[in-house]
């Protein structure tokens, strides 16, 4: 039974080796024009002016006023795209990103947005005529809008004059007309 166990282990742990990935490598020329700002984006650093203090550990220390810098960012890789793109012999054969480049444009497309931009632009003078319009009708309205309240006032007025009339005539005329004499008889 040993003899059988040795081989399937050995056969086990064969088979759990691990391969290293392997990377390919290529160095891309960094010309004159290219410098390192556009590879690599620098640290940024701030000083900050600290007065006299004493030391946090020892009461006995103090410390004089001087310039503390820090490191704001850290210096990182530029994962933007190059605005042209570097074709090295390697990559001649592949075919560019298709999300970088820009759509192909029909001759439908380009009809449909002409149009697109002639209704967009009547449309624009259609709200400026509009505009005009209101600016003009605006002060006719509001005064269209005080003389609509006034006639209102007006017709209260009235309203309650006639009421002090209909109810006048009542209060004064008197209740008894036998005693006036009448001519019917």
């Amino acid at each position: 039974m040993k003899h059988t166990l040795l081989p399937v282990l050995l056969l086990g742990f064969a088979g759990c080796q691990h391969v290293p990935p392997t990377f390919i490598v290529r160095e891309v020329p960094v010309s004159s024009t290219n410098s390192l700002d556009v590879i690599r984006f620098p640290s940024s650093y701030k000083g900050y002016t600290v007065g006299r203090r004493p030391d946090v550990s020892n009461p006995a220390l103090m410390h004089e006023a001087h310039i503390l810098y820090v490191r704001e960012t850290p210096d990182r890789w530029n994962l933007q795209p190059p605005a042209a793109p570097m074709i090295t012999p390697a990559l001649s054969a592949v075919t560019p990103d298709a999300t970088f480049a820009p759509l192909p444009v029909t001759e439908q497309q380009q009809l449909e947005l002409k149009k697109q931009q002639h209704l967009n632009q009547s449309l624009a003078e259609q709200t400026q005529r509009f505009k005009q319009s209101a600016d003009v009708l605006l002060p006719a309205v509001q005064k269209a809008v005080e003389l609509s309240t006034l006639m209102q006032q007006r017709v209260q007025l009235l309203e309650s004059r006639l009421r002090q009339l209909e109810e006048g005539p009542r209060r004064t005329s008197p209740t008894n007309w036998t005693g006036l004499g009448s001519t019917n008889r």
